[in-house]
């Protein structure tokens, strides 16, 4: 009896040595992981800022395959989010939500593990020779549970495994799309009427404001019995500090009288030196930077608006390496 009471007051002592350990160990757990890319940062921060992009690098997306995913809607940048629900242990449930981005340098995550509590993560793009060091960091709250306090210290290695998997992914994909060979040519462009709608905006607001622009644009067209010429198009007035001024433009082929959002232009022609670029649309900065190379070393000056031509439909082509898209420069 004695020795049953000895072992029971010796458990005893040792689950209050436990806990009292438990609880001087910390409560917040950082993990931290870090990748040299040969890629440009434009590349690298669009496969993280678009949320889509990580069902091809997320580690826990491959755990997964069939997870639900449900998207917000604005696509990337800040306010952007995800929701998932899986019946795979390890991945569970949860919400994932973008609460700061700020181009090629940084972005911040929310990630509403649900029962299991929140933790905040984000991404770090430093220049490096020939591309960037990124870093991906979380900070876990590992709660006043003493087993919760435990796991802290396991922590690391685990979810640290984890994320050297999606730190390799986003390597091969950021380095397979920044190594696509670009391909330039002058010729004479031919003139051309279209249809617009011109806004101002920022980087992330881009892709949305070209989605809706150019259904409306489409509708248009068919309500005045006209037919599109050619693939849509962009043309670029201005861009610094991430703000843009732009047009999203439809060609058609008949001239069109506009109403007060949908105006009418016309392409004059001539001179014009293209570079076919294919990857996906974050990447064209190569294309507009050989254009405007080829330019000065050619003694030519830029004569209108720089415009973006979208030959691939990306609801019909998945894969972003197949994008064409022709970077148009007019010149004399």
């Amino acid at each position: 009896m004695k020795i049953i009471k000895f072992v029971g007051l010796g458990l005893l002592v040792l689950v209050i040595v436990l806990v009292i350990i438990a609880f001087l160990l910390p409560r917040n757990v950082r993990i931290e992981r870090s990748i040299a890319i040969k890629a440009a940062p434009e590349i690298v921060f669009e496969q993280i800022n678009t949320l889509k992009n990580w069902e091809d690098w997320s580690p826990w997306h491959k755990i997964d395959p069939k997870m639900k995913l449900v998207y917000g809607d604005i696509p990337s940048g800040k306010d952007a989010f995800y929701s998932w629900s899986s019946d795979v242990k390890n991945v569970g449930k949860g919400k994932l939500t973008i609460t700061k981005s700020v181009p090629y340098d940084t972005i911040n995550v929310t990630m509403d593990f649900m029962e299991q509590g929140i933790s905040q993560g984000g991404y770090i793009l430093k220049k490096a020779d020939s591309g960037i060091q990124l870093k991906w960091w979380m900070d876990a709250d590992m709660g006043n549970n003493p087993i919760g306090r435990i796991m802290g210290l396991f922590l690391d290695k685990m979810v640290g495994k984890d994320f050297e998997k999606g730190l390799k992914s986003l390597k091969d994909i950021s380095e397979k799309l920044d190594n696509v060979p670009l391909k330039g040519s002058a010729s004479t462009d031919k003139p051309l009427s279209y249809i617009y709608i011109h806004t101002t905006c920022t980087g992330q607001e881009i892709p949305k404001f070209i989605g809706n622009a150019y259904t409306k644009l489409d509708k248009f067209i068919v309500e005045n019995k006209a037919k599109p010429t050619g693939p849509p198009f962009t043309l670029y007035y201005k861009w610094e500090n991430n703000l843009f001024v732009m047009d999203a433009c439809m060609g058609a082929n008949k001239p069109l009288k506009g109403n007060s959002e949908i105006k009418s232009g016309k392409l004059t022609g001539g001179n014009i030196y293209t570079v076919n670029y294919y990857g996906p649309y974050s990447g064209t900065g190569r294309g507009h930077e050989m254009a405007k190379k080829w330019l000065k070393d050619n003694n030519h000056q830029l004569t209108g608006a720089p415009r973006e031509v979208y030959m691939t439909d990306p609801m019909t082509e998945k894969d972003p390496t197949k994008w064409l898209t022709l970077i148009v420069y007019p010149f004399k």
